[in-house]
C-alpha cells in the first residue's frame, strides 16, 4: 500500500507538471479532465500515505519515502512551472532593487523612477501583479529574493536582460524548493519528540501542494516554514541551554521576517523565566533586521505601505471569512455607522483578529505545549482569514505530520481545486469562484474539522484535528 501510495502521488504530480508545461507553462486549471485525474490522483495517495504511515517501518519505508521527495521536486523543477501563481516575478523584482541599493518599500515597480529596472527586466515588470503596490514582504525575505537575483547576476552577467530574467525565475524555483526538501529536517526532530514514526515526514515529503507551490511556483514561503520548524526543533531539544536557547529564538524571528505568522509562537517557546530576556533579544534581531534599510536609497520610506494594502484590500476563497463581512455591514448598517472603522471590512478584520486574539490567550493561560499551541493557532488563521492562497496551506502541512485529523488531511487533499478560478482570472482579469467550490471544499472540512474534535474529546488520539 505504502509503494502504491507514494507511486500515485509520483505519478499525479508529474503528470500535472508535464502536461501543464507542454505548451510552455500555463495556468493549472483544475477543470480540464487531465489535470483533475492526475490531481485527484495525487491528492489521494498522499491522503493514504499519511493515514498508513505509522504501519509503514524499516530502513527500506524511510529511503522510499525520500526518494519519492526527492523525485517529486525533480519532476516539478525541470518541467516549465505549472502557474499557480505569478508572484515569482515580484520576488525577483524586488530581489533586484535590493542588489542595486535600492528599498523594495519606498518605490512601487510602476514608480517613474525605476524606468531603469523596467528597461532591464521587462518581462519580468510585465508579468508583476499588482504594481502600482510597493512591497510587503519582510526584509529577511527580501535579503532572499536579493541573494536569489545576486546569484544569478553572476552566472549571467548584470547586463543580459532575457538571460537574467529566466536565471532568476529558475533561481528561485531552486533555492525554495531546496528550502522545502530542508523542511524534513527540523520536522524529523519534532516528530521523534512527539513519539510519532519517522514514516510520518511523508506528510510533507510527499505533499503535491508543497511541491507544486515551492518546486514550482517558488512561494517564499518554504524558507519561512524551515527557520520555524528548526526555532520550534532547537528549543524542543535544547531548552536547558540558554545559550542554545537563544539561537532557537533567532530562527524563530527570523521566520517572523520572512512571513509574520510564526509569531504567534514566541510566547508559547518563550515564557517563565527569561522571557524578559528573550523579548529584548528578539526586539534586538527585528532592529537589526531592518537597520540594513538605512544603507538603501529610499530607506524607511514607504515602510509598512504595502502591507496595509494587502491586508484591507485581499480577499480569495476564504473558509469563514466570507459571511462575517457581510454580517459586520448589516451592523454597520443597523447602527447608522459610516466610513472609518464602521467600514465592513474593517469591522470583520477587527472581528476575526479578536477571535484569533482571544485564543491565544485561552491556549497561553491553559499552558498548552508550544508546538501543539502553534499548530492550532496556524489552523485557526487558515480557517479565519479573507485570504486564503493554496499556498498558505503549506504552513499547516508540519503540524499535520505531529497530529494527523481527517479535516485537515481533506481540505490539503484538495487544495488543488482551490486553483478554479486561477485560468479566467489570467484570460480576464475577473476572479470568480464556481458555485460548486465552496460547498464542494470548505464544507466537508468544516464538519470534519467538528469530527476531529469529538473525536479528540473521546481520547482517539489518532484523529485529533492539526
Amino acid at each position: 500500500m505504502w509503494i502504491a501510495a507514494g507511486a500515485a502521488v509520483l505519478a499525479g504530480v508529474a503528470g500535472t507538471a508535464l502536461l501543464v508545461g507542454r505548451d510552455g507553462g500555463r495556468p493549472l486549471d483544475p477543470f480540464e479532465p487531465w489535470a483533475a485525474a492526475a490531481l485527484g490522483l495525487a491528492g489521494a495517495g498522499w491522503a493514504l500515505a499519511v493515514w498508513t504511515a505509522p504501519r509503514a517501518a524499516g530502513r527500506g519505508a524511510g529511503v522510499f519515502l525520500v526518494v519519492v521527495a526527492l523525485a517529486l521536486r525533480a519532476a516539478v523543477l525541470l518541467a516549465p512551472a505549472p502557474q499557480t501563481s505569478d508572484d515569482v516575478n515580484r520576488y525577483v523584482w524586488e530581489g533586484e532593487l535590493v542588489r542595486g541599493g535600492r528599498s523594495p518599500y519606498a518605490w512601487a515597480p510602476d514608480d517613474p523612477a525605476l524606468s531603469d529596472v523596467r528597461a532591464r527586466l521587462p518581462a519580468i515588470h510585465a508579468g508583476t501583479n499588482h504594481p502600482e503596490v510597493s512591497a510587503a514582504y519582510p526584509p529577511v525575505a527580501q535579503a532572499a529574493f536579493a541573494g536569489v537575483v545576486a546569484s544569478a547576476s553572476a552566472a549571467v552577467g548584470a547586463d543580459r536582460g532575457d538571460e537574467l530574467e529566466r536565471a532568476a525565475l529558475f533561481g528561485m524555483r531552486a533555492f525554495f524548493a531546496l528550502c522545502d526538501l530542508l523542511v524534513l529536517i527540523p520536522l524529523a526532530v519534532l516528530l521523534r519528540r512527539a513519539g510519532r514514526p519517522p514514516t510520518a515526514l511523508v506528510a510533507w515529503g510527499w505533499s503535491p501542494l508543497v511541491a507544486l507551490e515551492f518546486a514550482g511556483a517558488a512561494h517564499f514561503d518554504s524558507l519561512g516554514i524551515l527557520l520555524w520548524t528548526s526555532g520550534l526543533a532547537f528549543a524542543a531539544v535544547s531548552a536547558a541551554t540558554p545559550a542554545r536557547r537563544l539561537v532557537g529564538l533567532a530562527l524563530e524571528v527570523a521566520a517572523v521576517l520572512v512571513k509574520l505568522l510564526p509569531v504567534c509562537g514566541l510566547p508559547f517557546v518563550h515564557r517563565g523565566r527569561g522571557a524578559l530576556r528573550d523579548a529584548g533579544v528578539a526586539a534586538l534581531l527585528v532592529l537589526a533586521a531592518f537597520a540594513p534599510l538605512l544603507a538603501l536609497e529610499g530607506g524607511f520610506s514607504g515602510l509598512g505601505a504595502g502591507l496595509s494594502q494587502y491586508a484591507l484590500r485581499w480577499e480569495s476563497t476564504s473558509l469563514l471569512y466570507r459571511h462575517v463581512e457581510p454580517l459586520a455591514d448589516s451592523l454597520a448598517a443597523a447602527l447608522g455607522l459610516e466610513g472609518g472603522w464602521a467600514d465592513p471590512r474593517r469591522l470583520g478584520r477587527a472581528a476575526i483578529g479578536g477571535v484569533w486574539l482571544a485564543l491565544a490567550a485561552f491556549l497561553w493561560f491553559r499552558r498548552v505545549e508550544p508546538v501543539r499551541a502553534c499548530g492550532v493557532l496556524v489552523g485557526a488563521f487558515l480557517v479565519l482569514s479573507p485570504t486564503l492562497h493554496p499556498w498558505y496551506l503549506a504552513w499547516v502541512v508540519p503540524f499535520v505530520a505531529l497530529r494527523p485529523g481527517l479535516a485537515w488531511t481533506w481540505l490539503l487533499a484538495a487544495a488543488p481545486w482551490l486553483y478554479a478560478p486561477l485560468a479566467r482570472w489570467r484570460d480576464a482579469g475577473v476572479w470568480e469562484e464556481p458555485a460548486w467550490l465552496w460547498p464542494g471544499v470548505a464544507v466537508p472540512f468544516l464538519v470534519l474539522l467538528v469530527v476531529d474534535a469529538a473525536r479528540a474529546a473521546f481520547g482517539d488520539g489518532e484523529a485529533r484535528a492539526a
